[in-house]
This record gives C-alpha cells, sequence and structure tokens, in this order.
C-alpha cells in the first residue's frame, strides 16, 4: 500500500515529511518516504498545482511526502495497487499571512525570483505587501487547489482530511493517530507521544507559541494570526478573492478568533508571570550562590596576590641564579680554551717525544752495527796478533823501566 501525503504551501509539509521520516516512526510503518516535490523539481522542474508527472514509477510501500497538489490533479496520478491519502487544510488568511512573511524574511533564497520578491515586500508598506500577497497566492492556485479537497472524503473514503492548526496545535497527538487509524498503521501511543514532543514547537524553536519571530521559517505557531493583519479592507480584499473558502473548512470568524487570542495571551501571560515570579525567586538564589563566588573571589585574588609576590622573589632568585649560571658558564669557557690549548701543546709534545724515540732506535741501531763490527774485528787474525804486538810492547817498556 502506497500512502500519499497531499497539500499546498505553507501547510507545515516539510514538518510533517520530518515526523513520517523519523526512525521510529518508519520502524512502524514499513515504508519507504519519497520526497517527491524534491526528487520532482531536479527531474522535471517546477510544477503547478493542478498538473503533476512522476520522474519515475511509484514503487508499492511508498510513503510520498510531500506532494503540492489539487484534487483532480491527485485522481489523475497512478497510485499504485492500493493507496491511502491524506490532504492538510489551513485557513487560506493564515496562508497568506505565512507567505507573506516567509517571502518577506526567512524563505532559503533558491531562485532569482525569491530574491527579487523580498527585495520588493521590503520596499513597500506591510499593508500594501499583504494586499499584493492575496494575490500573488490566489494567482499561484493556492485557493483553487485548497478548495477543491473540501469533498474528496465523501467521493473517496481512502482519503482523510486533517487540519493544519490541529497537527500543529493542542490536539496533535490524536490527529496524528487519527492519521494511523486511516492508514491502518498500528503505532505506539509512547513512541508517537515521543515524536511529537521532539519536533513540538516549543523544542524546534526554544520559544511559546504566541511570541513571533520574523526571521524564522517557524515564525508564531498559532491559528488565526490573521486577525493581527487583516483590517475590515484587507479582509474585504481577501473575500473577494476567495469567498466563503474558510468557511468550507469550518474556520473561525475574525471575532471567534479574536475571544480565542483573548484567551491565547491571557494564559500565556499567567505562564509569563509565573515564569517571572520563578525567575525572581531564581535571581535571589543566583544572587547568594554570586555573592559566594564573590567571596571566593577575593580570597583568590588575596592569594594571586601573595603568589605574586613570591613569584616576584623567586623571579629575583632566578635572575640572580642566571647571573651566576652565566659566571659559570664564562669560567666554562675559559677552562675550554685553556684545556684546548694544553691538548694541543701536548700534542706537540707527543710529536717531538716520538721523533727523539725515532733518533734514539736510529742510534741503537747505529751502536749495535758498531759493536757488531768491533766483535768481528775482535775475532779477525788482524786483531789477534795487534793483541800481541800490543803486550810484548808492554812487556818490552815494563823491562825497560826495571832495567
Amino acid at each position: 500500500m502506497n500512502i500519499f501525503h497531499c497539500c499546498i504551501y505553507k501547510t507545515a509539509s516539510q514538518w510533517v515529511k520530518s515526523i513520517f521520516s523519523d526512525p521510529r516512526i518508519t520502524e512502524f510503518s514499513k515504508l519507504r518516504v519519497y520526497d517527491y516535490e524534491r526528487d520532482a523539481f531536479f527531474r522535471i522542474g517546477p510544477q503547478a498545482l493542478n498538473k503533476k508527472l512522476f520522474p519515475k514509477p511509484l514503487k508499492d510501500n511508498t510513503f510520498v511526502t510531500p506532494l503540492y497538489i489539487s484534487y483532480p490533479a491527485f485522481k489523475e496520478i497512478d497510485k499504485g495497487s492500493s493507496y491511502k491519502a491524506f490532504f492538510v487544510t489551513r485557513d487560506p488568511r493564515d496562508i497568506v499571512i505565512s507567505w507573506y512573511f516567509s517571502t518577506k524574511y526567512s524563505h532559503a533564497v533558491i531562485a532569482d525570483y525569491i530574491a527579487r520578491d523580498r527585495e520588493y515586500f521590503r520596499s513597500i508598506p506591510e499593508k500594501e505587501g499583504l494586499k499584493e500577497a492575496i494575490h500573488r497566492v490566489s494567482r499561484a492556485g493556492f485557493f483553487n487547489a485548497l478548495g477543491s479537497w473540501a469533498d474528496a472524503p465523501s467521493e473517496n473514503n481512502n482519503i482523510l482530511l486533517v487540519k493544519y492548526e490541529d497537527l500543529t496545535g493542542k490536539a496533535s497527538l490524536s490527529s496524528f493517530r487519527r492519521l494511523f487509524e486511516h492508514f491502518e498503521i498500528e503505532i505506539s501511543e509512547e513512541v508517537l507521544r515521543s515524536v511529537l514532543e521532539d519536533y513540538s514547537f516549543k523544542r524546534l524553536t526554544g520559544r511559546e507559541r504566541g511570541f513571533a519571530d520574523e526571521n524564522s521559517h517557524l515564525r508564531k505557531g498559532i491559528e488565526g494570526d490573521w486577525v493581527n493583519f487583516f483590517d475590515d479592507e484587507l479582509l474585504e480584499v481577501f473575500e473577494e478573492i476567495a469567498g466563503d473558502l474558510p468557511q468550507r473548512f469550518g474556520y473561525k470568524s475574525k471575532d471567534e478568533l479574536l475571544r480565542e487570542h483573548v484567551s491565547l495571551y491571557y494564559d500565556l501571560s499567567v505562564r509569563n508571570l509565573e515564569n517571572l515570579q520563578q525567575a525572581k525567586s531564581d535571581l535571589a538564589s543566583t544572587e547568594a550562590q554570586l555573592e559566594c563566588v564573590r567571596a571566593d573571589l577575593r580570597d583568590t585574588r588575596d592569594r594571586l596576590f601573595r603568589s605574586d609576590q613570591e613569584c616576584a622573589e623567586l623571579g629575583q632568585q632566578l635572575s640572580e641564579a642566571n647571573q651566576q649560571l652565566e659566571e659559570y658558564k664564562n669560567e666554562v669557557q675559559t677552562l675550554r680554551l685553556l684545556l684546548s690549548q694544553r691538548q694541543k701543546k701536548l700534542q706537540s709534545v707527543k710529536k717531538q717525544l716520538l721523533r727523539h724515540r725515532e733518533l734514539l732506535d736510529d742510534r741503537e741501531l747505529r751502536l749495535q752495527r758498531a759493536r757488531d763490527i768491533i766483535e768481528d774485528m775482535r775475532n779477525s787474525k788482524f786483531w789477534k796478533l795487534k793483541e800481541l804486538w800490543m803486550r810484548l810492547k808492554t812487556l818490552h817498556l815494563k823491562s825497560l823501566i826495571d832495567i
């Protein structure tokens, strides 16, 4: 079975898509989520609400979200062997307000025309801009497409109409439960509640409903905000173009909405007063904590001052130590220089000693040779005769002395 999320622009289509794309939801639905509009934009290009082409055949068990389409165009598309569909309605007067502020402030500039429109709407007064917004939304086919779905459920029981205001408001849980019942898909209420809390207006924006941020795509989050902008003239312009379109979907009149807004803002004021009282209590507690912090800070400053003094003394000692170290370095440098000189002198003495040893060895060698020569001479006959002659000579002299 396929499911189709049908809608027009400015009906929280991306928010709804995010919820049905959440893994906690797809675990129960077992459906493949298909972002038709994104795929078709890049494959085919922009399409009107009254004519839709699918760039590829739709597979079974697909959740198509979102699908900006009129009911006649929806009847023409191939929806598969079995399907369920739901169409998200919204008060068309709020659609105009949402389109105006989105175009003027928050919509991503994905095309040149958006930049041109933004510059245009920022250059003209708000009332004139809202009047132009009514005409442009009408020309874009928003009102016709929305109106075409009014009787769709009575014609086709596979189709369910659900209000944007119910999906995003206090009835969010029951509205989504109703959708899953329409899909015939069972889902844990605890899981559904958890998902909706994660995608709630306050969780996504950090603001309560009713507090506006014009630069946010989630601007204000309340039903019937148009009553704060449409005066009688603008309402007349809208009704001339859209007729009774709001009444066809059961949307409230200006007076009804004003009464609801009074109640809403009263509740907001009560909550804000409670928050203010709580904030005052928190402030008093914070002041007490702050005083403790201040005392700690004073103590820390005193300790820091003493530490600075100790650091200054240590710095002085370090400076003296560095000076002494520098003197030691100079002495070491001098000693190294003397050592280098003495090593050179020792090397010179070693060289002289080596030369003396060489001379001594040479002389010993010569002496040994002389000894050998003398020994050879002593062993010769001539030497023996000479010794005999010397003895005889000695004897002769001795005998002469005796005489």
